[in-house]
């Protein structure tokens, strides 16, 4: 998974790997890219020992039925407010239109590794 974001210490871009049931690799560049590693836990849904989640700590009835369940979280709110307001007043294809132009238009252009791999 490809994820390119702003983090408090500048723009970041994130890459995802599954190696197998139990690992994830994640590597990332830019600016904000240590930061975007700090969250790597945060974002996949794994308990770490800095933070507890509420699924975690609570026992969350989703949590004792679905033991595998995770539920990741970015902070990143105006990321997902932005298309999911757009969604609800403008017809589909026009709301991702819309999207695409403001993020080009306002956005800034993501750093990554060299090559694709």
């Amino acid at each position: 998974m490809w994820r390119a974001t702003q983090t408090p210490a500048g723009p970041a871009t994130t890459f995802l790997r599954s190696r197998d049931a139990t690992t994830i690799e994640a590597r990332a560049w830019g600016d904000g890219a240590g930061r975007a590693l700090e969250d790597v836990a945060d974002l996949i849904g794994a308990p770490t020992t800095r933070r507890r989640s509420a699924a975690y700590t609570l026992g969350h009835p989703l949590a004792r039925r679905l033991s595998g369940l995770r539920i990741g979280r970015t902070g990143a709110v105006i990321e997902a407010l932005v298309p999911t307001v757009l969604a609800q007043r403008v017809i589909g294809a026009e709301a991702c239109s819309s999207h695409v132009a403001m993020v080009r238009a306002a956005g800034r252009l993501a750093r990554g590794p060299p090559t694709v791999t």
